[in-house]
């Protein structure tokens, strides 16, 4: 239980803070000064902000949580698939309320979401496998 509120607390700092400075880049990229919360199609008002920031802060304890799959599945493969499920749904949920999906951008925010899925998944896994390597050295 510990872990997982520790990790709640963890995703909500790191999405609230992640979600944050995307806003302002891409509102940035896409204005010429207006900021956007989340929403793309209306100027910012603070209800918009807390909306996306409780959204954001949301989104990063789901998916801080949910590194737990790969403690309690033993297959590799199973967890990493229902891993991406998970984290998936909520983040398709979240993109269409914020309006930065449309049935027009669909394919691409998959595309998008399993080539980030794979790049950091084979990342990790190749951390991984090298401190387990170092750590097999000491051993013998």
């Amino acid at each position: 239980m510990r872990k997982v509120l520790r990790l709640s607390i963890i995703g909500v700092l790191v999405g609230t803070f992640v979600g944050l400075w995307l806003s302002l880049f891409f509102s940035g990229l896409a204005t010429a000064g207006s900021f956007y919360a989340s929403l793309p199609t209306s100027n910012f008002t603070w209800k918009m902000m807390v909306t996306s920031t409780l959204l954001w802060a949301l989104l990063g304890a789901w998916m801080s949580v949910a590194q737990l799959i790969f403690d309690y599945v033993n297959s590799l493969l199973a967890a990493t698939i229902l891993h991406a499920v998970t984290l998936y749904f909520p983040l398709v949920a979240v993109a269409w309320h914020e309006h930065w999906l449309s049935s027009t951008s669909f394919f691409a925010f998959n595309l998008i979401f399993v080539l980030i899925y794979l790049l950091i998944w084979i990342s990790i896994y190749h951390h991984t496998k090298h401190q387990l390597q170092i750590l097999n050295k000491k051993l013998h």
